[in-house]
């Protein structure tokens, strides 16, 4: 009768620890550090991208023209600005060059980089995305479950 208790407290605790690692990991990374304490806004080439394989970054790419209310570059400036994050962006036509392609049909569109895989990325074509394309803590929100905004 014992080692049934104790088998079960074991058990119970083994459950609880596994639920617990389960809720509290924290899949966030961080961007490459020069992305940190870098409120630029750089234009980068299809080459460039290709050059940054190891890179964590932010890519934005965008259309010559903006359907949205607010343009879309406005906030993601802002944010720049504001938590001191660099964001590379690139023209749609240099971006269809990219591998990225494959992913992201549609732009504009805000793609989180980690070692030449896209870890998440905004959807133009995606009405539950049109918040963070128009409001600063919105798409502050969204990338905040990717990455840490503060090194």
């Amino acid at each position: 009768m014992k080692n049934r208790i104790i088998t079960a407290i074991v058990f119970i605790v083994i459950i609880v620890s596994t639920v617990y690692i389960v809720i509290t990991k924290d899949d966030r990374f961080y961007l490459s550090d020069e992305y940190y304490n870098n409120n630029s806004f750089s234009e980068i080439t299809s080459d460039q991208v290709d050059g940054l394989i190891n890179k964590k970054y932010i890519l934005y790419t965008y259309n010559n023209y903006c359907s949205f209310t607010i343009p879309c570059d406005k906030i993601f400036q802002k944010f720049s600005e504001d938590y001191n994050i660099g964001i590379l962006s690139i023209n749609y036509e240099q971006f269809k060059t990219t591998s990225f392609y494959k992913t992201v049909k549609y732009a504009p569109s805000v793609m989180i980089i980690s070692n030449n895989k896209i870890v998440a990325y905004l959807d133009a074509d995606n009405n539950n995305d049109v918040d963070k394309y128009q409001n600063v803590d919105a798409f502050k929100n969204w990338l905040e479950k990717y990455i840490y905004l503060e090194k």
